[in-house]
């Protein structure tokens, strides 16, 4: 019941991948390290690459120099940790500060193309020190042709049988970007092009992986982050009553365009008012308006509070367009990773998205994690995206219950309930809403622990530790990891016993 929009015809998801002996020569790089350090460090295994998804620990002494230098440094000193097989094979993406310190994040190459999936995130601590590693590099990417270049498909003839799938013309219906990269599918590596499609019918941004050789569809999703209206908070439901209140960071007192919000709406003319006067009733189409503008000012001033640079992540696109009144009687709202926007539909058999302010906190929630790291990708991590959503929308309204107004008509008390005993892998039912409760509440069980302030702050910082294929204990090492950096790991074995009850989190190996 109440499900995101349909994706496209032959949709084809992420199905995992084989499972891979791990690698001797990193095997012995990791015990190795272990032996030079003064103090245990923690790693973890990936099932697809044979190499580490993780390794935890004081890894450097710590020294002076940049960020990305320090990061670069010690991957050029250990790359058979890893098992890098050249420096060439890396690329600074990104790097990032936040108050549990420095995020620097690798791509990784081959042959001169991105591999999907494939990174390194250097985590840095503010004395320099390498504290943690994360995500998955590809140690040997064996293409079985010999002569991988030959006989490709067009960019052109990739990007049709994209469009053929969703029924669209590109590039009259549609807008395109495409590279060509190595994508590692369940069984074999291969070159592929990445296509992202972005359509109004059907509406969303569809990311395509095409076999480079045969042409054939390997992946097929909708980026595009929906919800079905399943938040919450200030509601006609649960308070009636209207406040008043102050519009802030206009541009002028004019119009509802102000440094972080452009609203419009599809109904009619966007509000105007010479008086800077926008007190409208409910039944008058730009009251909804007026709450998205306010509602995602709000939300921006709750991110800067837990990180004062929030600004330069989302830079140089802070403002971005927020439509009401979206469609006719469209039952959805959502976010557009490919416009920044966030769309807000009327209702059908939902009641109106845009006047329940925790669904406008749950999409700008999507829009920050985007932005944070836009790569994310994988039925764990599309469950991630909406239980992040699902726990700051609730946190912000300290209400664990989503969505009693979108529900009104249905005679459901709600949506979703981060008060919930779902657990991984065992309640994981492929559906990234439902899924994404058991993350959303295992973030309300750290809430309930540390408290609000504290759980949101870790909660934000680990979305920064996420790796492109993102699992859920992904997330929750992040959590640990930032909690070491920030409080000293005062929290540390309270938070590993919440995600071991969840199932989310098994035992590290130690090695000392």
């Amino acid at each position: 019941m109440f499900q995101p929009p349909p994706e496209c015809r032959h949709r084809k998801p992420f199905t995992g991948f084989a499972p891979r002996d791990r690698d001797d020569a990193i095997e012995r790089s990791v015990a190795a390290l272990a032996d030079e350090l003064p103090s245990p460090i923690s790693v973890r295994w990936s099932r697809a690459t044979s190499g580490l998804r993780s390794i935890r620990g004081a890894l450097t002494p710590g020294e002076g120099g940049e960020p990305a230098g320090i990061a670069r440094s010690f991957l050029r000193e250990r790359p058979s940790l890893f098992g890098i097989d050249s420096v060439s094979s890396i690329a600074l993406k990104r790097e990032r500060e936040t108050r549990s310190g420095w995020h620097v994040l690798f791509d990784q190459y081959h042959l001169g193309m991105r591999v999907v999936g494939g990174c390194l995130i250097v985590h840095v601590d503010g004395r320099g020190v390498v504290q943690m590693v994360n995500g998955e590099y590809h140690p040997r990417i064996d293409l079985p042709d010999s002569a991988p270049f030959e006989k490709l498909i067009s960019v052109s003839e990739a990007v049709r049988i994209s469009g053929d799938d969703l029924g669209v013309v590109v590039d009259g219906e549609a807008r395109h970007d495409t590279e060509l990269v190595i994508y590692m599918s369940p069984l074999r590596y291969m070159l592929a092009y990445r296509v992202v499609v972005s359509a109004t019918k059907p509406l969303g941004s569809w990311l395509y992986i095409i076999d480079a050789k045969s042409g054939e569809i390997m992946r097929a999703i909708n980026l595009s982050r929906f919800a079905v209206g399943r938040v919450y908070l200030t509601n006609p439901r649960e308070d009636p009553s209207l406040s008043d209140v102050t519009l802030e960071n206009l541009h002028d007192d004019t119009q509802l365009t102000g440094s972080y919000a452009r609203v419009e709406n599809e109904d009619c003319d966007e509000a105007f008012s010479s008086e800077g006067e926008f007190r409208y009733e409910p039944s008058d189409s730009h009251f909804d308006e007026v709450m998205a503008y306010y509602h995602v000012d709000e939300a921006h001033a709750r991110y800067a509070a837990i990180d004062p640079r929030i600004d330069s992540i989302l830079s140089p696109d802070v403002r971005i367009p927020v439509v009401v009144h979206y469609g006719d009687r469209f039952d959805n709202a959502y976010y557009d990773p490919y416009t920044g926007g966030l769309f807000f539909g009327d209702g059908h058999v939902l009641n109106d998205l845009a006047k329940e302010a925790c669904i406008i906190y749950h999409e700008y929630d999507h829009y920050i994690l985007d932005h944070i790291n836009p790569a994310l990708k994988g039925p764990e991590a599309d469950a991630l995206h909406e239980g992040y959503s699902d726990y700051f929308g609730c946190s912000f309204t300290d209400d664990a219950q989503i969505g009693e107004w979108a529900t009104a008509r249905t005679g459901e008390p709600h949506m979703r309930d981060l008060l919930n005993r779902k657990v991984y892998p065992g309640d994981i039912v492929n559906e990234p809403h439902a899924d994404g409760e058991i993350w959303g509440g295992a973030c309300w069980d750290v809430r309930e622990k540390t408290g609000k302030e504290t759980a949101d702050l870790l909660v934000y910082e680990s979305m920064h530790y996420l790796p492109e294929f993102a699992k859920f204990s992904d997330a929750a090492l992040g959590v640990i990891e930032a909690d070491a950096r920030i409080n000293s790991g005062a929290n540390e074995e309270m938070l590993k016993e919440i995600f071991r009850k969840r199932g989310i989190l098994e035992e590290e190996e130690d090695k000392k």
